[in-house]
């Protein structure tokens, strides 16, 4: 997950955890791709703020650690309105976006409908979604 405000990092963080996810945050494209290219299992997605600092954008990083990993999912978190970024050319037109502030019921429909899980994650410690 890539968020660069501290406290939506967190608070999103926890609830992925809650609903039962492996998480590794970054606060910017940097750090994400350097997560990345360090993780021993590779990730099944990526929720990324569109807006991210220092330069590289979430579309950006996406499709850069989509030709690293091309079965990787990406689900784009904003707080601008969705057609306002699509129009714009931040995301692609067939980008995923959930829009800032969102619900947890809303972003574990959104996971399990682009992981294309049918049931709740199972919780244990040595599998699950990252």
């Amino acid at each position: 997950m890539v968020e660069d405000d501290y406290d939506l990092r967190r608070l999103t963080r926890f609830l992925l955890t809650h609903l039962g996810y492996y998480v590794d945050v970054a606060c910017d494209a940097k750090s994400a791709m350097q997560v990345v290219a360090e993780a021993e299992k590779p990730f099944d997605l990526l929720l990324c703020d569109v807006i991210l600092p220092y330069g590289i954008g979430g579309a950006a990083l996406a499709e850069e650690l989509s030709r690293l990993h091309p079965k990787l999912k990406t689900i784009f978190m904003s707080g601008y309105p969705e057609q306002t970024i699509k129009a714009d050319g931040k995301v692609p037109d067939d980008a995923t976006v959930i829009m800032k502030p969102f619900r947890q019921a809303k972003l574990e429909t959104l996971l399990r409908q682009t992981l294309g899980l049918n049931e709740t994650p199972e919780r244990r410690s040595d599998e699950g979604s990252r």
